[in-house]
Protein backbone atom coordinates (compact mmCIF):
# COMPACT_ATOMS: atom_id res chain seq x y z
CA UNK A 1 0.00 0.00 0.00
CA UNK A 2 1.64 3.26 -1.00
CA UNK A 3 1.87 5.56 2.12
CA UNK A 4 1.24 8.92 1.95
CA UNK A 5 1.03 12.43 4.20
CA UNK A 6 -0.59 15.61 3.86
CA UNK A 7 1.51 18.56 2.71
CA UNK A 8 0.79 20.41 5.30
CA UNK A 9 2.03 18.50 8.30
CA UNK A 10 3.26 20.97 11.01
CA UNK A 11 6.60 22.24 9.53
CA UNK A 12 6.90 25.31 8.22
CA UNK A 13 9.49 24.62 5.51
CA UNK A 14 9.98 25.81 2.01
CA UNK A 15 8.13 23.17 -0.79
CA UNK A 16 11.22 22.15 -2.40
CA UNK A 17 13.04 21.42 1.18
CA UNK A 18 10.00 19.88 1.73
CA UNK A 19 9.14 17.15 -1.45
CA UNK A 20 13.10 16.70 -1.34
CA UNK A 21 12.81 15.33 2.21
CA UNK A 22 9.58 13.57 1.84
CA UNK A 23 11.35 11.87 -1.43
CA UNK A 24 14.21 10.78 0.63
CA UNK A 25 12.62 9.15 3.32
CA UNK A 26 10.52 7.21 1.26
CA UNK A 27 7.02 9.00 1.24
CA UNK A 28 4.98 7.79 -2.11
CA UNK A 29 3.23 11.07 -2.09
CA UNK A 30 1.05 13.17 -0.73
CA UNK A 31 -2.77 14.67 0.08
CA UNK A 32 -2.64 18.17 -1.06
CA UNK A 33 -4.85 21.21 0.29
CA UNK A 34 -6.32 22.60 -2.70
CA UNK A 35 -5.33 27.07 -3.14
CA UNK A 36 -4.12 26.37 0.68
CA UNK A 37 -1.21 28.64 0.70
CA UNK A 38 -0.08 31.52 -2.53
CA UNK A 39 2.25 28.86 -4.08
CA UNK A 40 -0.10 25.69 -3.85
CA UNK A 41 0.30 25.11 -7.54
CA UNK A 42 4.01 25.85 -7.85
CA UNK A 43 4.69 23.49 -4.79
CA UNK A 44 2.42 20.64 -6.59
CA UNK A 45 3.90 21.07 -10.19
CA UNK A 46 7.33 20.36 -8.04
CA UNK A 47 6.30 17.38 -6.35
CA UNK A 48 4.79 15.49 -9.71
CA UNK A 49 7.82 16.61 -11.32
CA UNK A 50 10.15 15.10 -8.13
CA UNK A 51 7.96 12.29 -8.76
CA UNK A 52 5.73 12.26 -5.58
CA UNK A 53 2.07 11.11 -6.48
CA UNK A 54 -0.33 13.62 -5.36
CA UNK A 55 -2.58 10.77 -4.07
CA UNK A 56 -5.59 13.12 -3.55
CA UNK A 57 -6.77 16.58 -3.23
CA UNK A 58 -8.88 18.05 -0.56
CA UNK A 59 -11.43 20.74 -1.04
CA UNK A 60 -11.37 24.14 0.41
CA UNK A 61 -13.84 24.30 3.08
CA UNK A 62 -13.13 27.06 5.84
CA UNK A 63 -15.51 29.89 6.57
CA UNK A 64 -17.48 28.78 3.01
CA UNK A 65 -18.92 25.24 3.14
CA UNK A 66 -22.32 26.70 5.29
CA UNK A 67 -22.94 28.34 2.23
CA UNK A 68 -23.57 25.76 0.49
CA UNK A 69 -26.91 25.33 2.03
CA UNK A 70 -27.88 28.95 2.17
CA UNK A 71 -29.80 31.04 -0.95
CA UNK A 72 -26.75 33.14 -2.04
CA UNK A 73 -23.61 33.93 -3.49
CA UNK A 74 -21.97 32.22 -0.94
CA UNK A 75 -22.80 29.07 -2.22
CA UNK A 76 -22.68 29.86 -5.49
CA UNK A 77 -19.16 30.64 -5.27
CA UNK A 78 -18.67 27.15 -2.80
CA UNK A 79 -19.97 25.32 -6.04
CA UNK A 80 -17.58 26.92 -8.61
CA UNK A 81 -14.62 26.50 -6.32
CA UNK A 82 -15.31 22.72 -5.85
CA UNK A 83 -15.89 22.46 -9.99
CA UNK A 84 -12.70 24.37 -10.44
CA UNK A 85 -10.48 22.19 -8.13
CA UNK A 86 -12.45 19.66 -10.05
CA UNK A 87 -10.54 20.90 -13.15
CA UNK A 88 -7.27 21.60 -11.78
CA UNK A 89 -7.55 18.15 -10.57
CA UNK A 90 -8.34 16.62 -14.30
CA UNK A 91 -5.75 18.79 -15.70
CA UNK A 92 -2.87 17.44 -13.47
CA UNK A 93 -3.68 13.83 -13.27
CA UNK A 94 -5.41 13.28 -10.35
CA UNK A 95 -8.68 11.39 -9.71
CA UNK A 96 -9.77 11.23 -6.21
CA UNK A 97 -11.02 14.82 -4.53
CA UNK A 98 -12.35 15.17 -0.61
CA UNK A 99 -15.24 17.52 -0.20
CA UNK A 100 -17.01 18.74 3.41
CA UNK A 101 -20.05 19.16 3.76
CA UNK A 102 -20.59 21.28 6.87
CA UNK A 103 -18.62 22.88 9.76
CA UNK A 104 -19.65 23.81 13.35
CA UNK A 105 -21.93 21.27 15.38
CA UNK A 106 -25.04 24.05 14.13
CA UNK A 107 -24.68 24.63 10.26
CA UNK A 108 -27.28 25.37 8.57
CA UNK A 109 -30.60 23.43 7.73
CA UNK A 110 -29.98 20.88 4.72
CA UNK A 111 -31.51 21.86 1.42
CA UNK A 112 -32.79 21.17 -1.44
CA UNK A 113 -30.67 24.55 -2.72
CA UNK A 114 -27.67 22.78 -1.39
CA UNK A 115 -28.49 19.38 -2.33
CA UNK A 116 -29.06 21.03 -6.10
CA UNK A 117 -25.69 22.29 -5.75
CA UNK A 118 -24.14 18.98 -4.88
CA UNK A 119 -25.91 17.28 -7.66
CA UNK A 120 -23.99 19.78 -10.00
CA UNK A 121 -20.63 18.79 -8.53
CA UNK A 122 -21.19 15.66 -8.44
CA UNK A 123 -22.19 15.24 -12.30
CA UNK A 124 -19.44 17.19 -13.34
CA UNK A 125 -17.10 15.01 -11.23
CA UNK A 126 -18.86 12.06 -12.74
CA UNK A 127 -18.32 13.48 -16.69
CA UNK A 128 -14.79 13.79 -16.00
CA UNK A 129 -13.92 10.63 -14.39
CA UNK A 130 -13.20 11.83 -11.07
CA UNK A 131 -14.05 10.17 -7.65
CA UNK A 132 -15.53 12.95 -5.50
CA UNK A 133 -15.43 12.03 -1.89
CA UNK A 134 -17.59 12.77 0.86
CA UNK A 135 -15.91 13.23 4.54
CA UNK A 136 -17.72 11.87 7.70
CA UNK A 137 -17.61 14.95 10.15
CA UNK A 138 -19.17 15.93 12.65
CA UNK A 139 -22.45 15.83 11.62
CA UNK A 140 -23.10 12.42 11.02
CA UNK A 141 -26.75 12.85 9.58
CA UNK A 142 -25.17 15.28 6.79
CA UNK A 143 -23.00 12.71 5.78
CA UNK A 144 -25.71 9.81 5.30
CA UNK A 145 -27.85 11.86 3.62
CA UNK A 146 -25.83 12.34 0.55
CA UNK A 147 -24.36 9.68 0.21
CA UNK A 148 -26.92 8.16 0.41
CA UNK A 149 -28.77 10.11 -2.27
CA UNK A 150 -26.00 10.50 -4.84
CA UNK A 151 -25.07 7.00 -6.00
CA UNK A 152 -21.75 8.56 -7.57
CA UNK A 153 -20.27 9.62 -4.97
CA UNK A 154 -17.50 7.87 -2.86
CA UNK A 155 -16.21 8.08 1.15
CA UNK A 156 -13.08 9.67 2.50
CA UNK A 157 -12.93 7.86 5.80
CA UNK A 158 -11.51 10.03 8.71
CA UNK A 159 -10.65 8.03 11.33
CA UNK A 160 -9.78 10.26 13.72
CA UNK A 161 -13.24 12.21 13.17
CA UNK A 162 -15.00 8.94 14.36
CA UNK A 163 -13.05 8.77 17.59
CA UNK A 164 -14.41 12.25 18.18
CA UNK A 165 -17.63 12.50 17.02
CA UNK A 166 -19.39 9.05 17.14
CA UNK A 167 -17.36 6.33 18.40
CA UNK A 168 -20.21 4.22 19.39
CA UNK A 169 -22.27 4.88 17.12
CA UNK A 170 -21.35 4.92 13.54
CA UNK A 171 -19.34 1.80 11.82
CA UNK A 172 -17.76 2.60 8.56
CA UNK A 173 -18.58 -1.53 7.33
CA UNK A 174 -21.95 0.30 6.55
CA UNK A 175 -20.32 2.25 3.48
CA UNK A 176 -17.27 -0.19 3.26
CA UNK A 177 -17.32 -1.00 -0.79
CA UNK A 178 -17.80 3.01 -1.34
CA UNK A 179 -14.49 3.90 0.81
CA UNK A 180 -11.97 5.63 -1.87
CA UNK A 181 -9.82 7.89 0.35
CA UNK A 182 -8.82 6.64 4.18
CA UNK A 183 -7.41 10.07 6.63
CA UNK A 184 -5.62 8.63 9.22
CA UNK A 185 -4.68 10.85 12.29
CA UNK A 186 -5.05 10.97 16.49
CA UNK A 187 -6.95 12.32 19.39
CA UNK A 188 -8.01 11.80 23.12
CA UNK A 189 -11.83 11.79 21.74
CA UNK A 190 -12.04 15.99 22.99
CA UNK A 191 -10.87 18.06 19.65
CA UNK A 192 -9.72 17.25 16.14
CA UNK A 193 -6.03 17.46 17.25
CA UNK A 194 -4.81 15.65 14.28
CA UNK A 195 -1.61 13.43 16.04
CA UNK A 196 0.30 10.71 14.49
CA UNK A 197 -1.32 7.83 15.18
CA UNK A 198 -1.18 5.75 18.48
CA UNK A 199 -0.19 8.94 20.52
CA UNK A 200 -4.40 8.83 21.53
CA UNK A 201 -7.44 7.25 22.07
CA UNK A 202 -8.38 5.49 18.34
CA UNK A 203 -8.53 2.35 18.35
CA UNK A 204 -6.26 1.42 15.66
CA UNK A 205 -6.42 -2.67 15.78
CA UNK A 206 -9.99 -1.93 15.05
CA UNK A 207 -8.99 0.71 11.85
CA UNK A 208 -7.16 -1.86 10.77
CA UNK A 209 -9.75 -4.47 10.80
CA UNK A 210 -11.75 -2.61 8.57
CA UNK A 211 -9.46 -1.02 6.42
CA UNK A 212 -7.88 -4.94 5.64
CA UNK A 213 -12.42 -5.61 4.89
CA UNK A 214 -12.06 -3.01 2.46
CA UNK A 215 -12.21 -4.60 -1.27
CA UNK A 216 -9.90 -1.90 -3.23
CA UNK A 217 -7.99 -0.69 -0.28
CA UNK A 218 -6.85 2.68 -0.44
CA UNK A 219 -3.65 4.54 0.59
CA UNK A 220 -2.65 4.82 4.00
CA UNK A 221 -2.57 8.45 4.23
CA UNK A 222 -1.77 10.74 7.16
CA UNK A 223 -3.36 13.56 7.64
CA UNK A 224 -1.64 15.17 10.58
CA UNK A 225 -0.69 18.70 11.53
CA UNK A 226 2.03 17.42 14.35
CA UNK A 227 2.85 15.11 17.33
CA UNK A 228 1.37 14.82 20.82
CA UNK A 229 4.94 13.87 21.55
CA UNK A 230 6.71 16.79 21.34
CA UNK A 231 9.91 14.73 21.39
CA UNK A 232 8.71 13.26 17.98
CA UNK A 233 9.23 16.69 16.59
CA UNK A 234 12.88 17.49 17.11
CA UNK A 235 13.62 17.98 13.59
CA UNK A 236 11.40 17.93 10.56
CA UNK A 237 13.75 14.74 9.29
CA UNK A 238 13.03 12.83 12.78
CA UNK A 239 9.40 13.47 12.70
CA UNK A 240 8.71 12.17 8.79
CA UNK A 241 10.90 8.73 9.79
CA UNK A 242 8.77 8.45 12.59
CA UNK A 243 6.03 8.94 10.64
CA UNK A 244 6.52 6.36 7.68
CA UNK A 245 7.51 3.76 10.30
CA UNK A 246 3.76 4.64 11.58
CA UNK A 247 2.19 3.75 8.53
CA UNK A 248 4.40 0.64 8.07
CA UNK A 249 3.30 -0.67 11.43
CA UNK A 250 -0.59 0.24 10.15
CA UNK A 251 0.28 -2.50 7.38
CA UNK A 252 1.36 -4.61 8.92
CA UNK A 253 -1.57 -4.53 11.39
CA UNK A 254 -4.12 -4.68 8.13
CA UNK A 255 -2.03 -7.46 6.58
CA UNK A 256 -3.07 -9.61 10.21
CA UNK A 257 -6.28 -9.26 9.74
Amino acid sequence: MNKNISFHYGFNSDYHQRVDLLKEVGFDGVMAMYEYTPDFYEAMDYAQKQGLNIESIHLPFRDIVNDLWLPGEGGEYYTDLMIKGGKYAKEIGVDKLTLHLSSSPTPPPMSQIGFDRLNKIADFYAENNLTLCIENLRRIDYFRAVVDSIPSVKVCYDAGHHNIYYPTDFDILEYIDRVAVIHLHDNFGAKDDHYLPFEGTVDWDKVADRIGKMGLKPDLTLEVHGSFDRSKMASEREYLLHAISILGKIESMIKEK
